[in-house]
């Protein structure tokens, strides 16, 4: 008997765990709003980032999965899901065994990021920094880049490349100030000029649906660390195929 699987994310956990599981010879529907894309697809639109992640940009890239352009939007059930899927506008049903959640994490926005004072432009997490400048925009001229990661050291060295002033700094207290635009930044008391803030304080679960099911990679992870998040899949799967005795 073959058993049908549903996995909703089609970036890199989703399409690492779709591998795995029809290698196995499960049935496996990747389901995507985007047909293929993710974060890893973003890294791939980036200087510095791009050589960075190659190693899980190649792999994606090789990996094959059967997808399927709807997004996931109710499960239901234990034992056997019904998933309802919305394409194109419309709403489908379709009973699996298994439903996987792979729809991975965004980063904590300002409010939950110990950041106050003003609120002009120019404030900007890492996320959306990172899909702005993937689009071509620039985001400001001199950049103030808040956090405490190895991915902040990547990214100053990606604004150098891209001729931006870059300075990077750690602390516990920020303070923003400026009018219509950023114009300083307080960091426990020391202030720094710059026109542009982007900060990174960790990253929270994204499942806006509230999808129950089994979740793996960055879901779990919240992570910019893609080892991480890989090992995450393989905890999940291998997990999954004790339970089911595969």
């Amino acid at each position: 008997m073959t058993f049908r699987c549903i996995i909703a994310g089609g970036g890199y956990s989703g399409v690492l765990l779709s591998e795995l599981l029809s290698e196995e010879g499960f049935d496996v529907v990747v389901a995507d709003q985007y047909i293929r894309g993710g974060e890893i697809g973003l890294f791939s639109r980036l200087p510095v980032f791009r050589d960075y992640y190659n190693e899980f940009i190649a792999e994606y890239r090789d990996m094959g999965a059967d997808f399927l352009k709807a997004v996931v939007r109710d499960v239901e059930g234990n034992e056997r899901y019904e998933v309802t899927l919305l394409i194109n506008g419309m709403k489908r049903r379709e009973k699996f065994d298994f439903a996987f959640i792979c729809t991975g994490c965004y980063d904590k926005n300002y409010f939950l990021s110990g950041i106050y004072g003003m609120r002009p432009a120019g404030i900007f997490s890492l996320q959306n920094a990172l899909e702005l400048i993937a689009r071509g925009y620039r985001i400001g001229r001199d950049v103030l880049i808040f956090g405490e990661d190895r991915v902040l050291e990547v990214l100053e060295e990606m604004l150098v490349k891209l001729r931006y002033s870059t300075n990077l700094q750690g602390g516990d207290e920020v303070i923003v100030r400026g009018r219509e635009r950023v114009e300083s930044v307080l960091i426990d008391g020391e202030e720094f000029r710059c026109d542009t803030l982007i900060y990174y304080a960790g990253r929270e679960e994204f499942n806006p649906f509230k999808l129950p099911g089994i979740k793996a990679g960055n879901i779990n992870a919240k992570s910019y660390d893609y080892g991480n998040v890989k090992e995450d899949v393989l905890r999940v799967f291998k997990e999954f195929r004790k339970k089911c005795k595969v």
